[in-house]
């Protein structure tokens, strides 16, 4: 990557890699986009956000646009939103902003609404889900977590079910998975099984229709090289271990990014 920054938004759109946003370092937080075509390798950077930050919600909401919102701009958590306009030389528009400010929080685009699980606001951790509707851009509560939670992992296994791996619960780290049915948005602990090494800050991918793969994050002393891998029944919807492949990532690595390519 041409500009090296930590909890920026990963996403492909024409067979290109974007990285868009992100923290180079103290109380510097990028505006820019940086884009790699998959075929030739070769990269771009330009500055396409209205505010710098790091640690915010994104989603690809179609035709181009990338809806970004909430995050951290080095001085405190923020409640802004933005449209990005990817294609025509990119720029950006200002959105109605969420009803408060949310850093460390994840979300899921589900047609016209994007859900967004915990997070941050300044003051606390958050136990609750909100539903943010772009096309009218406005923002409701729709249920709680089972507990308070902020910098998950977070991967969709099928049409209806979401895991939420790890994160920082107000207490301390954790190892614990959250199961999201997205019929009826009710969260619950799932039993049984966890992370082998607690972690927050970390990423999560859906691999082959089967595998999810955890890698990286902030084990709260230290950053985490260990990826574990859960194997997903979509039979069943249930999860389980699969400690057979052991690998790690290069180098730790502290608020990764990632995409699924397989």
């Amino acid at each position: 990557m041409p500009e090296a920054v930590r909890s920026p938004f990963a996403f492909t759109h024409n067979n290109t890699l974007s990285i868009l946003g992100g923290c180079r370092g103290p109380k510097d937080h990028s505006t820019n986009l940086q884009q790699c075509d998959l075929l030739t390798r070769q990269w771009t950077v330009r500055s396409v956000l209205q505010q710098g930050r790091s640690c915010f919600m994104g989603e690809v909401i179609g035709n181009g646009k990338v809806w970004v919102s909430g995050g951290f701009d080095g001085y405190e958590s923020i409640k802004s939103a933005e449209c990005v306009e990817l294609n025509g030389g990119g720029s950006s528009r200002k959105m109605k902003g969420l009803g408060q400010p949310m850093k460390n929080s994840v979300s899921l685009r589900q047609g016209e609404e994007i859900y967004i699980f915990g997070g941050w606001d300044g003051k606390s951790t958050l136990d609750k889900i909100f539903k943010y509707t772009h096309s009218t851009q406005s923002t409701s509560f729709v249920g709680y977590l089972p507990y308070a939670l902020e910098s998950p992992a977070h991967c969709q296994a099928d049409d209806s079910t979401l895991f939420l791996f790890g994160g920082f619960d107000s207490y301390g780290v954790t190892g614990k998975i959250i199961k999201v049915d997205l019929r009826n948005m009710e969260a619950v602990e799932y039993p049984g099984v966890n992370l082998a090494v607690k972690r927050e800050n970390c990423t999560a991918q859906m691999l082959n229709g089967e595998y999810i793969v955890v890698a990286g994050g902030w084990g709260g002393g230290k950053a985490i090289s260990q990826i574990e891998v859960f194997r997903y029944d979509k039979e069943t919807k249930t999860l389980t271990r699969d400690d057979s492949m052991g690998e790690e990532l290069l180098f730790p690595r502290n608020r990764p990014c990632s995409i699924g390519l397989i």
